[in-house]
C-alpha cells in the first residue's frame, strides 16, 4: 500500500471481495441455488456495496481474496487494489489494518461485500463515530459483524475467535471490554449466505433473485423456507 498522501484523507475505507468465479463465492447458498445462480447473486451485490462506495470522500482499497482484477466495476483511479494476506479471515482482516495503519491513516473501517441493505450513510457514521471510540462494530444477524471500524491496530482482536460461527461478534464485544477499548455500534444487518437470508431482501430484489432461481428450479432446496414481507 503506498503512504497516504499528506495533502488528502486520514480515513481509509477497505472492502474485502472474493474473486467473481463460479464455485468460489456462496458456497452455502450454492448448496441450494447452484453454483452460477450463487455468482450472479453475489455479483450483484457487489455491484451494490460498489454504488455506495464509490461517492464516499475517503482512500478507498478493495482487497481481493485470491488476485486483483484488473479490468471491472471497481475503477483503479478511485479504488487502490491488493490481495487479502493471511491463512483465515481474522489474519486477513488484521493484516488489512496493520498495513492502513503503517500506510499512514488514522481511521480505518472495514466491511464486507455481501452485506444486505448497507448504505454510504452508515459507512459514514462509523467513521464519524470514531472520533470519540476506539473501536466500532456493525453487528450482523448471522451472530458475526460485517463491518468493523478502529483507530489504532489491535491484533488481539482478530485472534482466537470462532470464524464464520454465530460466536464472532460476542467474541469480540467481551475481548473490547478485557482489553478496555471503547465501542460503538452501527445497526445490525444482514449478510447473505444461505436462502433463509432472502427473507432480509428488499421486496425487489428478493423478486429479482427469486426470478433467476426459478429458471433452473431443478437446484432449489425445496425444504427452505423464505419469508417475503
Amino acid at each position: 500500500m503506498p503512504k497516504r498522501k499528506e495533502d488528502h484523507t486520514k480515513n481509509l475505507l477497505i472492502i474485502f471481495v472474493k474473486n467473481l468465479i463460479a464455485g468460489n463465492v456462496k458456497s452455502r447458498l450454492a448448496l441450494s441455488i447452484g453454483y452460477n445462480n450463487a455468482l450472479q447473486i453475489y455479483t450483484d451485490l457487489v455491484s451494490k456495496i460498489h454504488q455506495e462506495a464509490v461517492d464516499i470522500p475517503f482512500d478507498k482499497q478493495v482487497a481481493y481474496s485470491s488476485s486483483v482484477e484488473k479490468t471491472d466495476i471497481w475503477e483503479s483511479e478511485i479504488f487502490y487494489k491488493t490481495v487479502q494476506q493471511g491463512k483465515d479471515i481474522g489474519e486477513r482482516m488484521s493484516n488489512a489494518f496493520s498495513n492502513a495503519f503503517a500506510a499512514g491513516y488514522k481511521n480505518v473501517v472495514l466491511v464486507g461485500s455481501d452485506i444486505i441493505n448497507l448504505k454510504s450513510n452508515i459507512i459514514l457514521d462509523a467513521f464519524n463515530q470514531l472520533q470519540q471510540s476506539d473501536l466500532i462494530l456493525g453487528p450482523a444477524i448471522d451472530g458475526g459483524y460485517y463491518l468493523i471500524g478502529m483507530n489504532k491496530p489491535n491484533k488481539q482482536l482478530f485472534e482466537n475467535k470462532d470464524w464464520s460461527t454465530k460466536k464472532v461478534f460476542i467474541q469480540t464485544l467481551k475481548e473490547s471490554i478485557d482489553i478496555n477499548l471503547s465501542l460503538r455500534l452501527v445497526p445490525e444487518l444482514a449478510d447473505l449466505d444461505k436462502i433463509e437470508d432472502f427473507q432480509y431482501l428488499q421486496i425487489e430484489d428478493c423478486e429479482k433473485y427469486m426470478n433467476l432461481i426459478e429458471k433452473d428450479v431443478s437446484k432449489v432446496d425445496t425444504s427452505s423456507s423464505i419469508l417475503f414481507y
